[in-house]
């Protein structure tokens, strides 16, 4: 006899023209599950970048799940509409959830997108899966949701961002199929931006608050994966840098342990950093730095909003070059008041130094729930009732260099 699960988990396909297959582990869904597995609640995943969308229906037949949680972004989000919609044609009494940076861009106009969702959770999703499931509460009493009413679309009120991460337990990704993925370890040690980059979501998605793992915390979760066989870790958190104690206190940890690891920053901020940091990070054996440079001009990342200059940046990659870290470095082409001699400066600066191993050139893409997508609506670069289409919206890359 099949065991009944409680919730089916489903990733999306983020497959891309510019990073090709996605082998990422979905973080979110990984806190999401653990904290499920902690309150004695079963799941099964599904990834739809190596699975096929039948498996869904499998699943679905077999363990008769009454819960199906999804975790969207905007880009390809209509692919996600019309298998949500199919799953409900074949299994109406199942509820659907929604999670994502997709929520907080479409709002309750989610629920009218796609007329499958019935709930569509708002920023961090720990404490409301579990409220949901739990079934204790009326809906209208869980904080941070949309839900489906008699009276139409209705919102609860916000539910407050986490401000401490120690006490939320890191994924352990159990039922996830771990060797599809590329054999780095995805660490999120930090969550929340303050800076207000015109072309970024990261403050309205993950709020404005910057808040962090302590690096007790980090150097737990590390080693956690250490012992089952992993010796290459990315932390992928969008602002890794703002607190220089935590990591220089991290560091010092990883220094006494002196185990055979890598570990990459995929958001580095440059003017976080300094020789003394990077030096430090260099010996815990931090290996590869990834910057958000977006251009090479100071004119451009004022409109950007940026927060730092070009001479910060250039200084901190100049750094990081002589202590022989690679380097990866992100640009934005097509800027407010950008020339044809700004993008050059931009490709000038990412073959400027030896140790840059790759830089991606991207087109300013109007993400909605970011300022440039407003802006965007309003000079009618983008058509509101047409804004998630795969043409318009996606990591649209420009150029490339590096290995």
């Amino acid at each position: 006899m099949e065991q009944h699960k409680d919730i089916l988990l489903v990733n999306p396909n983020y497959w891309s023209d510019v990073f090709g297959e996605n082998t990422h582990l979905p973080c979110g869904l990984g806190f999401i599950a653990r904290v499920l597995e902690l309150n004695g609640n079963t799941y099964d995943i599904i990834d739809l970048n190596f699975q096929q969308i039948g498996e869904i229906f499998n699943l679905l037949n077999r363990h008769k799940p009454p819960y199906l949680g999804i975790s969207m972004m905007s880009y390809r989000v209509e692919q996600s509409y019309e298998l949500l919609n199919r799953v409900k044609a074949t299994f109406p009494d199942i509820t659907i959830i929604v999670g994502g940076p997709h929520v907080i861009a479409s709002k309750q106009n989610l629920l009218t997108e796609c007329p499958a969702v019935d709930i569509a959770c708002i920023g961090e999703g720990e404490e409301t899966i579990i409220e949901i499931l739990n079934g204790k509460q009326m809906l209208a009493n869980i904080q941070g949701i949309y839900y489906r009413a008699t009276t139409g679309v209705e919102m609860t009120a916000p539910r407050p961002f986490t401000k401490k991460l120690d006490h939320i337990p890191f994924p352990t990704y159990n039922g996830f199929q771990l060797d599809k993925y590329q054999n780095k370890m995805l660490l999120a040690s930090s969550r929340g931006c303050p800076y207000k980059c015109t072309f970024c979501g990261a403050p309205t998605f993950l709020g404005k608050k910057w808040r962090r793992r302590s690096a007790q915390g980090m150097v737990e979760e590390l080693l956690y994966w250490y012992e089952r066989g992993y010796r290459e870790f990315v932390f992928e958190d969008s602002l890794f840098s703002a607190d220089k104690k935590r990591i220089h206190n991290f560091c010092d940890q990883m220094i006494e342990l002196n185990i055979p690891i890598s570990i990459d920053v995929e958001g580095a901020r440059a003017d976080h950093m300094n020789y003394e940091l990077l030096k430090h990070m260099k010996q815990a054996k931090f290996q590869t730095l990834v910057f958000g440079v977006e251009s090479a001009n100071n004119h451009v990342l004022q409109a950007y909003k940026k927060g730092e200059t070009i001479e910060q940046i250039e200084n901190t990659v100049k750094i990081a070059n002589q202590l022989g870290f690679q380097i990866g470095m992100f640009f934005i082409i097509g800027g407010p008041g950008e020339t044809v001699q700004d993008v050059e400066h931009s490709f000038e600066l990412a073959q400027k130094y030896e140790n840059v191993a790759f830089a991606y050139f991207f087109k300013l893409t109007p993400v909605p729930g970011t300022p440039y997508f407003e802006y965007a609506v309003e000079a009618g670069y983008v058509n509101e009732a047409k804004k998630y289409p795969t043409g318009n919206f996606g990591f649209e890359g420009v150029a490339f260099i590096g290995n």
